[in-house]
């Protein structure tokens, strides 16, 4: 457990010394484009099966959504909402819209939450 604390911290440093310069003199959102192919490198070794887990079963199982379907369902509207927040925020140019569209997206799904 030590090792994994030390390893995030050291990685947390190195980050923000990278980040700093980047955001001081260039654009913040670059930092995103930058993030992109970071983030889609694990699909390299799921579409070539090098993940060491076993197959449990194929399909999608179907019974864990029919238990509680409000759940994957407030599930599914917080993605949207998040993948929107997180668009509108690389996109945008004002301040003031990106606020007012995420907390719409929030109050939102504060709202459907007592639903669900």
């Amino acid at each position: 457990v030590t090792w994994v604390w030390v390893s995030y911290f050291l990685g947390s440093l190195v980050v923000c010394s990278i980040i700093g310069p980047i955001t001081n003199n260039n654009d913040a959102r670059i930092l995103f484009f930058i993030g992109i192919p970071l983030s889609l490198q694990i699909l390299l070794p799921i579409a070539k099966g090098c993940l060491l887990e076993e197959r449990v079963s194929t399909g999608v199982r179907t019974d864990k959504y029919r238990d509680q379907p409000k759940l994957y369902f407030m599930a599914a509207l917080m993605t949207i909402g998040a993948l929107t927040s997180a668009i509108c925020g690389m996109l945008l140019e004002s301040d003031t819209t990106v606020l007012v569209i995420t907390w719409s997206i929030s109050l939102s799904l504060i709202a459907i939450s007592y639903w669900a």
